[in-house]
């Protein structure tokens, strides 16, 4: 199944909204949701220039 943009959006947004209230009651939660993201923010790079374009 594919969600749409509106329903990933609203995953995203609730996700955020959970994730910030957990982090500031949750020093571990904090550390542990900095890290990934700052995974996922360097991973993106690799994503994108990760292989050679094809012809």
């Amino acid at each position: 199944k594919q969600w749409s943009e509106e329903m990933l959006a609203t995953f995203e947004a609730t996700w955020d909204a959970v994730a910030e209230e957990e982090a500031a009651n949750n020093e571990f939660f904090a550390k542990v949701l900095k890290d990934m993201n700052d995974f996922r923010d360097g991973y993106t790079l690799w994503k994108e220039n990760a292989f050679l374009p094809r012809k």
